[in-house]
């Protein structure tokens, strides 16, 4: 009897006939009785990239199911837990392997690869942190900002931590130096609610506040240190506990400036400085993932200090400030740039209360304003967002925090 065998099988092919299973070898180029159990028709398990090598070796993108490698044999080497239909690619045939249960198997089409979306380590968990109206006993509040829901309690600092450079991957927040020379580094994980774990110490050993000022990629966060008299910049690798290293320098000086980022690169905005002692228009920028000195990327339309920014991959979004000098003026402008394109800031709409000293955080849609100082230097327990991508006026939040915050800062990440 002929056995009509599937053409051009793939090696450890199996295929029943008259209830016996055949499986296919390749090297022999025939088909012979299977000394395995069958395999489950279907389309195979694409596992998590997690359960496949040591997560530096994979691409800097945690949605992603396909690692990448260097070369070939680093692909070919891996085996122990790989499971059947594990896809890798190679840089250096730029092609696709899949496993087939035994070995790798080379496709015959290349892929093109593509970076991880802007954004990708943000996350819907907003945590803002560190904020004067609850010392000596900072806490550390969340909330949902695609719900537009509640505050709660997060957890707390264990020593009097307030304008702090808050900084993420999505999975943790750290939180770097402070006011009156705090300059030791902790941090919380997103998903388990508690107080800040010790993470390291800055490079400098005196501070007057970073604020809102964290520049973030994934991997690395960078802050400026938050004195009038420097425009140096340090830089953590989120996910190590470790003490900072030395970034560079901003070509302008000042503390408490407003700073985000499209992924690659950071800017950073407004804040005070020691020539004029007052607020400042500057915005610089820097590439993240590259220690050295900032840039000059454009002005805001207005000075001032102690601003908050966020941004959604595209735009850098600056809000609210304060002009220092008397009578003060809280602003409840909104400006914006386009992170790859260096130049001069556009307006994008108003807050509804003019506030300063307030926490910035979002996801990848929704600009979230939390807290904040007004006149009369009164401290504010309202929320305010907006869709970072569309040019209009801020909306109040649906609720409110649950008591009055001030120099406080922020991020997020995910909840699980």
């Amino acid at each position: 009897m002929a056995i009509g065998f599937p053409g051009s099988p793939f090696n450890k092919k199996q295929f029943s006939v008259d209830s016996k299973l055949y499986e296919y070898n390749s090297t022999l180029g025939a088909w012979s009785k299977s000394v395995r159990a069958p395999v489950s028709p279907g389309t195979a398990t694409i596992t998590d990239i997690s359960n496949l090598v040591d997560g530096s070796n994979l691409l800097n993108n945690p949605g992603s199911t396909i690692p990448s490698y260097a070369t070939e044999v680093e692909i070919l080497s891996q085996s122990v837990g790989v499971q059947d239909g594990q896809m890798a690619y190679a840089e250096d045939t730029d092609k696709l392997y899949v496993f087939s249960g035994y070995s790798w198997y080379k496709t015959s089409t290349a892929i093109e690869y593509v970076p991880p979306p802007p954004g990708s380590w943000y996350g819907t968990r907003g945590i803002y942190a560190g904020d004067t109206t609850t010392i000596p006993n900072p806490g550390i509040e969340y909330l949902d900002i695609s719900t537009l829901g509640s505050s709660a309690t997060f957890g707390s600092f264990s020593d009097q931590v307030y304008a702090t450079a808050a900084l993420t991957n999505g999975n943790r927040a750290v939180f770097a130096g402070g006011d009156n020379n705090i300059v030791d580094i902790k941090y919380v994980q997103f998903a388990t609610p508690g107080n800040a774990q010790a993470f390291g110490n800055m490079v400098t050993t005196s501070t007057q506040g970073p604020g809102d000022c964290g520049m973030c990629d994934g991997t690395y966060g960078v802050y400026s240190i938050g004195r009038q008299s420097s425009s140096d910049t340090e830089y953590v690798t989120i996910d190590t506990t470790a003490n900072a290293q030395t970034f560079g320098a901003l070509v302008n000086n000042g503390r408490r400036r407003g700073g985000t980022s499209d992924g690659t690169t950071g800017v950073i905005g407004g804040g005070q400085d020691n020539i004029v002692q007052d607020g400042m228009a500057h915005i610089d920028y820097i590439t993240i993932a590259t220690p050295g000195n900032g840039s000059d990327f454009g002005d805001l339309n207005q000075v001032g200090m102690n601003v908050c920014a966020v941004g959604d991959g595209t735009y850098a979004i600056f809000a609210g400030g304060l002009f220092a000098s008397q009578p003060y003026g809280f602003f409840n402008r909104l400006e914006y740039v386009t992170v790859a394109t260096p130049g001069n800031a556009s307006n994008f709409g108003t807050l509804s209360t003019g506030r300063s000293d307030a926490a910035g955080t979002h996801d990848a849609t929704t600009g979230v304003i939390i807290g904040g100082t007004t006149s009369s230097w009164t401290s504010l327990n309202s929320i305010e967002s907006f869709t970072m991508a569309t040019l209009g006026n801020a909306s109040a939040f649906s609720t409110t925090v649950s008591a009055t915050v001030s120099y406080a800062s922020g991020c997020s990440g995910s909840a699980s």
